[in-house]
């Protein structure tokens, strides 16, 4: 089954969401240490 082009945009959509949630991490995690909820990552 060839991929389709609308599966192939999901794809690309989701490799760069991944690679904010990568660069944006370590800043999210330092605010969220700042601020004290912990439990957000539960």
């Amino acid at each position: 089954m060839p991929p389709t082009p609308h599966r192939a945009q999901c794809l690309v959509s989701l490799n760069q969401l991944r690679h904010i949630i990568a660069v944006n991490f370590p800043l999210v995690a330092f605010l969220i240490g700042i601020t004290g909820h912990p439990r957000l990552f539960i």
